[in-house]
């Protein structure tokens, strides 16, 4: 148990972490963090599948796409916690390295993870990447919100000391600090309004909602790493930030190469030359082809190889090749008379 305080705004706050303790007798405990964490996976999985059922997607594509972008994800931001944890991560062995319990995770580095991995499945599966990204983020907001709640209930997501914040929070008397959780769960449900609007009213094109829901996030990522206590810093430079302002800057180029259709002249460019390098032939048959059922080519297909079959013709033995000749004989000599 720990106390959260915002003692400006007179509200003092006592969390118990632990929901269950010592469950049929075993030594652990079950906190409220772990089971809004699974609530928050288990509300992004509904919620996508919902989108992308309405779309038109498989069942069995929807759920490769999903474990892919898990894993890859899991992988992606225990790497990035590593790399950007500035030798304080306390990695001592590979076992340390593996055990996502020994540190922490990058959310930051395991959703472009994600990202990329959903990617490359989509191109395997021959899936609309960008349908299948705009759902993805729609879907990920209420995973993310729920996920900063787990923050809150478990005392972290609390940031660099400021005395005169007046939203400022104390931990156990501690304090103040900017509350990092309450800034990323304003955040979650104002990006949640404003991509779900875009995507039901102002979307023209796929990938608009991803590509501003990238603005979004590390535009906000860009403010909130100020406040973070533990910032990597590369030869005084503020990596974090650096890497929030470039990837931001990215989704705005992707946002106005979509919205405006220069991404779907490049394709249709692409596309165009791609039919100028086949045969002739195949450009006039082609589409003539595609009209004519495949059910129906079988058939015909089957019902000429059973005729072929049908007129091959048994080779003769001797007895009838010499009965043969001899009534071509007769019918000559019938025909001379």
């Amino acid at each position: 148990m720990f106390t959260i305080a915002f003692q400006k705004m007179g509200i003092l706050m006592e969390i118990k972490n632990v929901l269950i303790s010592e469950p049929f007798g075993w030594k652990i405990e079950i906190g409220w963090n772990l089971l809004l964490l699974l609530l928050a996976l288990l509300t992004g999985l509904c919620y996508g599948y919902f989108l992308l059922k309405k779309q038109g997607g498989k069942k069995i594509d929807f759920f490769d796409y999903v474990l892919s972008s898990l894993f890859a994800g899991l992988v992606g931001a225990r790497f990035g916690y590593i790399l950007f944890s500035g030798g304080r991560s306390g990695i001592h062995s590979f076992l340390d390295i593996v055990n996502p319990f020994s540190g922490g995770l990058s959310l930051t580095f395991g959703l472009v993870a994600a990202f990329l991995a959903g990617f490359l499945c989509c191109r395997v599966k021959k899936l609309s990447a960008f349908q299948v990204f705009d759902a993805t983020v729609l879907a990920l907001c209420p995973s993310l919100l729920l996920g900063y709640f787990s923050d809150f209930f478990s005392g972290g997501g609390i940031g660099t000391f400021s005395a005169g914040l007046l939203w400022g929070v104390t931990v156990d008397g501690r304090g103040p600090f900017h509350p990092l959780f309450l800034y990323h769960i304003l955040f979650a449900v104002i990006s949640f309004l404003l991509l779900y609007l875009y995507y039901k009213i102002f979307r023209k094109r796929d990938g608009e909602t991803f590509a501003l829901a990238v603005i979004l996030f590390f535009s906000i990522k860009a403010v909130t790493v100020n406040f973070e206590p533990d910032v990597f810093f590369f030869f005084g430079v503020n990596l974090p930030f650096v890497l929030s302002l470039l990837a931001a800057v990215f989704g705005l180029i992707l946002f106005f190469l979509i919205r405006f259709g220069f991404l779907a002249a490049f394709r249709e460019k692409k596309e165009e030359k791609k039919q100028k390098k086949q045969p002739a032939y195949q450009n006039i048959y082609k589409p003539l082809l595609a009209d004519i059922p495949q059910a129906y080519i079988a058939d015909q297909k089957t019902i000429a190889d059973s005729l072929r079959s049908s007129e091959k013709v048994e080779p003769l033995s001797d007895n009838q090749k010499i009965e043969k000749k001899l009534d071509s004989e007769d019918e000559k000599d019938g025909t001379d008379h």
